[in-house]
């Protein structure tokens, strides 16, 4: 019996287990997802960049300022008593808009509104009937009735409204109609029905009454737009500088074609100061050389109204192209950079009130720049960082716990005409990095022809020893960074990047598994 009895209560044991880790497959999409690719016959990849910029907003173009009139009327005759129910006031007014530059004739208002405030030191309520015979809304004048209560000098009544101008149609030529920037308003004052008679003296204070614009928006504007210079200076935000995160970049070529679709009823004329390929982790900016282009006026006509209300204007278009023929352009985005700097000037009517002041804007059509970047990815790198983040497929392994000492083996087969560098980060749930795993080992290229095409990829290994704190770590990441350091053969000579070559990668655990 002796011979058949148990060694232990809890019998263990150890295994050698091999399992993944990491399997990635990282080709010119993945290194590049912010934007499009397309290949040529021979496979040849061409990233293309697009987007589209709005330039100036409605403000710099026209702008409809907060503007006050009162209207005073004092009693010019001698004394005289006022009957109940008497109107003793009746004019016609014009509330003049402190427009600048603009000689606007016609508004569409989106949003704003009158304010109406009154004051009465009369010893009976006034009556007041407030008209704009020219702001329309349905087919229908502004106008209302609204009274005042009894007050005296030292006592007076006040009353204040707001009138909202949402859609109304304003006429702003004023009560002539051969006047701009200016409503045309009328008023009548009449004393109470049930009111008492009362005395006024010449001086008295019939009406005093305040009517205030006060954020007037329009949605569309009529007029002449007048001659102004507008400066557009500043910097925008380029994908390629965060793509690219440092070394060295050496472009074959590149074209920018930029169309700009002028959708203001006015002719405008730009001129380009200055463009900067700014690249603030290196400090370089590199201007943009393009004598055809820059430094010299570029016409664009107005546009024209259709007369369809879904589809109201039919813009001017003009496009402009960089390439190599013209500009540096391929530096220029060599540089990598995160930021361009613009430095516009643009003039509105260069050749003054050309259309019979038929000038017109829409608020939300206006000036808008289309951008297409297409690059052929023929370059030359030295030490070019890119990274990418893959999910880890640990949780597909079970029981891992057991696991002691291990290495980590990093199986790559690399397709590039690139010698590679690589850098593992692992990253937990809140993607915080947790772990560096430097390897210092090169990854060779690919085997390449005379033509510097990849015939056959070159497959190595890389060892990473694991103690327990770093296993702990690996095992509770939910993704990993890989950052490249990208060098290609054949410096500084260019080749093309393939939309077949791909970076195959496999991080692979070898270990013993204690079972207990």
């Amino acid at each position: 019996m002796v011979s058949c009895k148990k060694e232990a209560e809890n019998p263990q044991w150890d295994i050698e287990v091999l399992g993944p880790v990491l399997q990635a497959s990282i080709g010119i999409d993945q290194l590049i997802s912010d934007s499009l690719t397309t290949s040529d016959a021979d496979g040849n990849v061409r990233v293309v960049y697009e987007g589209t910029l709005d330039n100036i907003a409605a403000d710099s173009v026209y702008s409809i300022p907060d503007t006050a009139i009162e209207t005073i009327y004092t009693w010019p005759f001698f004394p005289v008593t006022i009957n109940p129910n008497t109107p003793f006031y009746t004019n016609n007014k014009n509330l003049v808009l402190n427009v600048q530059g603009a000689q606007l004739t016609k508004a569409i208002i989106r949003s704003g509104f009158i304010r109406l405030t009154a004051k009465n030191t009369l010893p009976t309520r006034v009556y007041f009937t407030y008209t704009v015979p020219e702001a329309r809304k349905n087919g229908q004048s502004l106008s209302l009735a609204r009274n005042v209560a009894a007050g005296s000098i030292s006592n007076p009544s006040y009353f204040s409204e707001d009138i909202d101008l949402s859609d109304y149609v304003l006429n702003l030529t004023g009560a002539t109609n051969n006047l701009v920037n200016t409503i045309a308003y009328n008023v009548i004052a009449r004393s109470d029905s049930a009111g008492p008679a009362f005395p006024v003296v010449q001086g008295d204070t019939m009406v005093n009454l305040t009517t205030t614009l006060i954020d007037v928006t329009p949605s569309y504007v009529r007029g002449y737009l007048g001659q102004r210079l507008l400066n557009e200076n500043g910097t925008t935000d380029i994908g390629i500088g965060n793509i690219f995160q440092s070394g060295q970049l050496l472009l074959d070529s590149a074209t920018l074609s930029l169309t700009v679709a002028n959708s203001i009823g006015a002719d405008l004329q730009a001129y380009i100061t200055g463009l900067n390929s700014i690249n603030n982790r290196t400090g370089i900016t590199l201007p943009l050389l393009a004598p055809s282009i820059l430094q010299r006026n570029i016409d664009l006509s107005r546009a024209a109204e259709t007369g369809n209300a879904a589809d109201p204007v039919r813009p001017s278009n003009r496009t402009i192209t960089l390439d190599n023929g013209n500009s540096n352009l391929a530096a220029f985005l060599s540089n990598l950079p995160d930021k361009i700097g613009t430095d516009v000037r643009l003039s509105v009517n260069p050749l003054g009130n050309i259309s019979g002041s038929n000038d017109f804007v829409y608020e939300n059509r206006l000036i808008k720049t289309s951008t297409r970047l297409e690059i052929p990815l023929r370059l030359s790198m030295n030490s070019l960082m890119l990274v990418d983040t893959q999910l880890l497929s640990i949780n597909n392994l079970t029981n891992l716990d057991p696991v002691g000492p291990a290495t980590f083996t990093l199986v790559a087969e690399n397709g590039f005409p690139i010698d590679l560098r690589l850098q593992l980060y692992t990253l937990n749930d809140q993607q915080q990095v947790t772990d560096s795993l430097l390897l210092q080992d090169l990854i060779p290229a690919g085997l390449t022809d005379a033509s510097n095409t990849v015939i056959t990829a070159t497959k190595t290994r890389l060892a990473i020893p694991v103690d327990a704190e770093r296993k702990s770590r690996i095992l509770t990441a939910s993704s990993m960074i890989i950052k490249a350091s990208f060098t290609s053969v054949n410096q500084p000579q260019r080749l093309y990047l393939k939309d077949a070559y791909t970076l195959q990668l496999k991080l692979v655990a070898d270990g013993t598994y204690s079972i207990r």
